[in-house]
């Protein structure tokens, strides 16, 4: 169970590094997910990722922690298919026009998170 969180992590190192980088990748992903085609694939990813997180929470290091982010991307996943697609695309279109600054910061975010599930699996 542990592996889950340790590659989950190293997957959002890997994306924060990407937003940091070239921070125009955010904006593009949100686009793509919120056209309306992968918006039930991706609810159903955040749910099982959100069910792995809390599965996987009493055999690392800072459960609790682990354990509420798994149920925020839950929580996410049903926001997702219970909240209409205008609402979405809306979301995803006022995210397009932030600055770069703004979606680096958004960038550091992940790759912390990332870190932080490294981190619970090897402490």
């Amino acid at each position: 169970m542990s592996l889950f969180v340790l590659l989950l992590g190293s997957v959002l190192v890997l994306i924060g590094l990407a937003v940091v980088a070239k921070p125009q990748l955010l904006p593009a992903m949100a686009g793509t997910i919120f056209t309306g085609r992968w918006l039930y694939p991706a609810a159903l990813a955040r749910l099982l990722i959100g069910a792995g997180l809390i599965a996987a929470a009493p055999h690392v290091a800072l459960s609790g922690l682990v354990a509420a982010l798994g149920w925020l991307a839950a929580l996410g996943a049903m926001l997702l298919v219970t909240l209409p697609l205008p609402l979405w695309k809306g979301l995803a279109q006022w995210g397009e026009g932030l600055p770069g600054s703004v979606l680096r910061v958004v960038g550091l975010s992940v790759l912390a998170v990332g870190l932080l599930f490294v981190y619970a699996v090897i402490l």
